[in-house]
């Protein structure tokens, strides 16, 4: 058994609230936020090198205010913002 499958199989065995702990320690462990750091600079760069391209993909605001993600695609969302006369 590996050393994550332990940790996983511990954990099943506490409570709810002590996951809940566990979870939001690691969460902010300085390992995971490197982590999360470095995966975010990846999909940056391969947004910014798509735009670069001309693979861009409409912006819809009312979804982002309504809190609905984008679906994922291989294109990128262009930055440029609607005129008000649309």
């Amino acid at each position: 058994m590996s050393t994550l499958e332990e940790i996983k199989a511990a954990a099943e065995q506490v409570s709810a609230e002590d996951r809940y702990e566990l979870l939001h320690w690691l969460a902010g462990s300085e390992d995971v936020r490197r982590r999360d750091l470095e995966e975010l600079r990846r999909a940056i760069a391969i947004g910014v090198a798509q735009a670069d391209q001309g693979e861009r993909a409409p912006l819809d605001i009312k979804d982002m205010e309504r809190g609905r993600p984008r679906p994922r695609s291989n294109h990128c969302v262009s930055m440029s913002m609607p005129s008000a006369s649309t």
